[in-house]
C-alpha cells in the first residue's frame, strides 16, 4: 500500500474568498484522480499519509487542475 493519497478538490471562489475549494474525492492513484476532474475547476494534489501539513496557508507543492495543465512545483 503506498504512503500516499491523491485529492481531488474543486475550487470556489463565492464573494472574492481567495483560497476556498470543496473536496470533490481521494483517491489511491494520480490517475485515479484526474479521471475524477470533470471541469476546469477541479485540482489534483498528493498527500502523506501520517504527516503533518505545514501551519498557514501556503501553496500545495505538486498540486495541479488537469483540465488547465497549470502544475505548482
Amino acid at each position: 500500500m503506498s504512503d500516499v493519497v491523491w485529492v481531488v478538490g474543486q475550487a470556489r471562489q463565492p464573494d472574492g474568498w481567495k483560497g476556498l475549494w470543496e473536496l470533490r474525492g481521494v483517491y489511491s492513484s494520480e490517475l485515479l484522480a484526474v479521471e475524477a476532474c470533470d471541469d476546469r475547476e477541479c485540482f489534483v494534489g498528493a498527500v502523506r499519509l501520517d504527516a503533518t501539513a505545514p501551519k498557514g496557508t501556503t501553496e500545495w507543492p505538486g498540486a495541479y487542475y488537469p483540465r488547465t495543465e497549470v502544475k505548482h512545483e
